[in-house]
């Protein structure tokens, strides 16, 4: 339930706190004090979009904060769900800067606005005098019946069918146009994959041609460099190899005249056959070396036909146009698979749309029979609110179409006369008379989902004197088992609270400022005296409110 709510620096308010209690709640005041402006705060602290014009000194920030008791709500798995310290005692809060930056908080834990309005939701639910409008809306009429049928773990199941089968059909039409397309383009697919087939590309190929390549262009040069460095290395007048024989044998003979001798004659035998030993390699790269004409122009040949292959599909490795060749062949094996594939598709189709049309005659049938139910209770129920001729009908039709509820049309239809046939409910229903029919409809609700917390705006428009008094006395009961804050300007009901909170202005030197006061048990024959009286308080408007508060 919500215990208190703290506001500061919104529309008229400078600072207020405001604390609420179990049971019937009423708030009253003059139109224009700034009951309005209470429900305004606390929504926007549910998450609501901000709103700069609500800053009462644009050069300060806004803040809100509300404070609920949950110990009785079941919510430790969404606190969990959403990474959220859980508290029995949560703390919402929502700061608007001057400059427009939104902030929100659970528990002094930063969330964004869907998480708040997620939480908000599991909280309180506030009825406004437009919501009297839902009642000819297509998802409040479904919720309200499928709510009462039981059914919406039901209706879950059914929206899964329903998305796998949306999901079928999209994947069936994807299919068809990826075929037609791919049909149009067979043939220059077929020839794309045969030239590349036909090339037979190996991963590397290119790399080593290159490579073959550049060694038979420049051969001579190769051949020319090799057998200079040969003949440096091994002609026998000053060659390299054998003037390191020469010292290995100087070195030999004066080697035990010295320390470390033999060392350095090993260290020169050494470097001569390691420098023999590559010589050898040397002499076999020469030998290797020819210049094959024909052979260079094969290499030459097969890089110009990779070059285009590359150029010609913008592909800058073997790599990419072998993967290109897999992706031709995958395209020409779905031309060739794609009745088999739209066969198997549309059996899978077939079957789910089989469960979802049981599942959518179960949830109409359940609809149907509830429907009846909750027409026959509510016209009841109307007879007590002073239209004893009104008739309340809920007709529930089978579509031909399926939707994300199943196939269910469901009208909510009203007539003021048993001899008149039920028209739309917002058709012809005054403004008193959607009040009346939500109310039931709210209390039927609140039974059956154990709302914790519902505030009423002023659902006592439009109605007056005894049937005011019978509306107050389903607020009353209905607060037996939950909080119900009404925001009221009818004495009559006025005089069910067990709480009773007036909103007034307070007029300053700097301007009027909105507050707020709780009346105690003795003030509040005065309260209502003013509120039945025109002008002066009279004794038979003292009198009215203590008869009043004695019923």
């Amino acid at each position: 339930m919500l215990r208190n709510l703290f506001v500061e620096n919104y529309a008229l308010i400078d600072n207020l706190k405001i604390d609420f209690q179990e049971n019937l709640t009423v708030i009253t005041g003059e139109t224009g004090a700034g009951k309005s402006i209470l429900l305004g705060a606390l929504s926007l602290a549910l998450g609501t979009r901000a709103d700069l014009s609500t800053l009462k000194d644009k050069d300060k920030k806004c803040i809100i904060e509300a404070t609920f008791d949950i110990k009785k709500y079941k919510l430790e798995r969404f606190f969990e769900e959403e990474d959220l310290d859980f508290d029995t005692s949560t703390i919402i809060r929502r700061e608007i800067t001057p400059k427009g930056k939104s902030r929100a908080f659970i528990n002094d834990t930063p969330v964004n606005l869907n998480q708040l309005k997620a939480l908000g939701e599991r909280l309180i639910d506030i009825h406004s005098q437009h919501q009297n409008l839902l009642l000819n809306e297509q998802d409040f009429q479904i919720d309200f019946v499928d709510t009462l049928a039981g059914v919406l773990d039901l209706r879950v199941t059914y929206r899964k069918t329903y998305e796998e089968f949306q999901n079928l059909h999209k994947e069936i039409e994807q299919l068809k146009a990826k075929n037609d397309e791919q049909k149009e383009k067979s043939d220059f697919i077929q020839y794309q994959y045969h030239e590349l087939e036909q090339a037979k590309l190996k991963p590397g190929e290119k790399q080593e041609l290159e490579r073959s390549q550049n060694i038979l262009s420049n051969s001579e040069e190769i051949a020319e460099n090799l057998n200079s460095v040969l003949q440096s290395m091994q002609r026998d007048d000053y060659g390299i190899l054998s003037e390191l024989g020469q010292a290995e044998s100087a070195v030999e003979k004066i080697a035990s005249f010295f320390e470390n001798g033999e060392e350095l004659q090993s260290r020169i035998s050494s470097a001569r056959l390691d420098l023999d030993d590559l010589a050898q390699d040397l002499q076999q790269k020469a030998e290797n070396i020819q210049y094959d004409p024909s052979e260079l122009e094969r290499i030459n040949q097969r890089l110009n036909q990779i070059y285009t292959l590359e150029q010609k599909h913008r592909k800058n490795s073997i790599e990419e146009l072998i993967a290109l060749k897999g992706q031709y062949k995958k395209d020409l094996d779905d031309i060739e698979s794609f009745e088999q594939d739209l066969e198997k598709l549309k059996n899978s189709l077939s079957e789910v749309e089989k469960k979802m049309n049981q599942l959518a005659d179960k949830l109409n049938k359940e609809r149907k029979k509830t429907a009846g139910e909750i027409s026959s209770s509510v016209t009841t129920q109307l007879e007590d609110l002073g239209m004893p001729k009104s008739v309340f009908q809920i007709e529930v039709t089978q579509q031909e179409e399926f939707n994300k509820a199943g196939r269910s049309k469901i009208v909510f239809k009203f007539s003021t006369d048993k001899n008149m046939a039920p028209r739309e409910v917002t058709k012809v229903a005054s403004g008193g008379e959607l009040s009346r029919i939500m109310l039931i409809i709210k209390a039927i609700l609140a039974k059956q989902k154990a709302l914790p917390s519902l505030i009423f705006d002023e659902i006592d428009s439009g109605v007056s004197g005894a049937i005011a008094n019978k509306m107050g006395n389903i607020m009353k009961e209905m607060a037996n088992s939950m909080q119900i804050i009404s925001i009221t300007h009818l004495p009559q009901i006025a005089a069910k609270g067990y709480h009773h909170l007036v909103v007034y202005k307070k007029h300053e030197q700097e301007g009027a400022t909105t507050q707020i006061r709780h009346i105690s048990e003795s003030d509040r024959v005065e309260v209502l005296a003013q509120m039945l009286s025109s002008g002066e308080t009279s004794a038979a408007a003292i009198a009215n409110a203590k008869e009043l508060l004695s019923n």
